[in-house]
Parts: C-alpha cells; structure tokens; sequence
C-alpha cells in the first residue's frame, strides 16, 4: 500500500463501513453485535489508510473486550471542538465489556503498554493516537469497570475539511452541533 503524501478527502462513514466489513466473521465468532450510528455525511481531509488503521484497531480491541453477547456500537456525527469551537466530526466506538480500571486507562497510549500481555505489543493504541494527531484531531477513553454502565468508549475528534457533504449544503449551524464531550 502507497500511500500519497497529500491529504485527500475522506468520507469517514465509507471508512467505518469498509473496516466494519473486514471484520464481520470476526463478529459473528465472537457473537458481538455492532450497531452503527451515523448522523452526518461527515468528510474530513486525510489519510484514509492511516485512519483505517486507527477504526481497525479501535474495532479489535472492542471486539475483544466485548466477547460473548455484548454489543458494539460505532456512531460518527458533527461535533464541535469543546476547547476551539472548530467544526469537526465525533467518531467514537463504545464496548460493553469489563471496562478498564482508572490506573490501566491512564497509561494506555504509551507505547510498549498492554493490556493483553499474552497476544498484545503495546503499539496498536499509541499508534493510533500518533495518527490522530497527525490529522490535527484528538483520541480519549471513557471506562468504567462497574455495572451497570461497564464498558468502554474511545472518542476520536477529527476537524472537518469545509466538505460538510458530498451535495455541498453548508455545514451544520452551532445550534445543531453537538461537543465532543
């Protein structure tokens, strides 16, 4: 894979939904239900290969955490930049499983960290966070590890290119826009 040195513009739904696809066997072994949640025609400027890589990882991960008749649920919608007020898309994937402790959570984008000693390299959430940042956009986790809201949220703030939809209507007022947080 080559890829260009120019930034492009990318429709992160068609990414979700070609990463979702990668992984729908993986799905249904592991008896996880995904759910998609799109609220905008969102596109950004980037590097689409990059960004698979990131909603790749993002998906195994909440795969792995959510084994066994949980569910997955993949939403991507306008956002305003909480700090910066600048227009961008929200893209977040949220796992029902035993969620990570606030002590784990704190170093899990460092590189060589794991939670998966046995099959993990520590590299997959770091890269991905270098990523986002490479696109000028911001990567978190929300967890909790007690029921009944156990789980785990990755949230990913990606700003917006000006392209708000492939028909070229205007971006969505403030008043319609939801923070990121």
């Amino acid at each position: 894979h080559r890829q260009s040195n120019d930034l492009i513009p990318i429709r992160v739904s068609e990414v979700l939904d070609s990463v979702i696809s990668l992984f729908t066997s993986r799905l249904a072994s592991a008896e996880v239900s995904i759910e998609r949640q799109y609220r905008s025609d969102s596109i950004v400027s980037g590097y689409p290969g990059e960004l698979r890589q990131v909603f790749s990882n993002l998906l195994r991960n909440a795969i792995e955490a959510a084994t066994g008749s949980h569910r997955i649920i993949v939403r991507e919608r306008f956002a305003t930049h909480p700090l910066t007020g600048e227009a961008g898309v929200r893209i977040t994937f949220a796992d029902s499983g035993s969620g990570i402790s606030r002590s784990l959570q704190r170093r899990l984008f460092e590189p060589f960290f794991s939670t998966k000693p046995a099959t993990g390299t520590g590299l997959g959430l770091w890269v991905s966070k270098q990523i986002i940042d490479k696109h000028r956009g911001t990567m978190h986790v929300r967890s909790a590890t007690d029921a009944p809201r156990r789980g785990t949220v990755f949230s990913i703030f990606l700003p917006a290119d000006g392209s708000w939809h492939a028909t070229g209507s205007n971006p969505p007022s403030a008043d319609s826009r939801r923070s990121i947080y």
